[in-house]
């Protein structure tokens, strides 16, 4: 999970998927770091009392929202070349 704060170290040469909160607004940026697409996704992420959407991603009802896009995903990836 990338905080606002996080910058990778270099440019990514391919695409690559984010899987957001609804009210994320900031998932552009990435642009900056890939030389391919960048698709988006977005949730209806629920945060507690004391914590953000953000920071609830993985809690166990929130992965049953993205969950079953993230296995969609996978199994759409080639596995890396050896």
């Amino acid at each position: 999970v990338a905080g606002l704060n996080y910058q990778p170290q270099g440019r990514f040469g391919g695409d690559i998927t984010i899987f957001t909160v609804n009210e994320n607004t900031n998932w552009e940026r990435w642009k900056d770091y890939t030389s391919g697409a960048v698709a988006h996704r977005a949730f209806p992420i629920a945060g507690t009392e004391k914590l953000d959407p953000h920071d609830c991603f993985f809690d166990e009802e929130n992965v049953r929202l993205f969950g079953p896009a993230f296995e969609e995903l996978l199994a759409s990836t080639d596995p890396p070349s050896t």
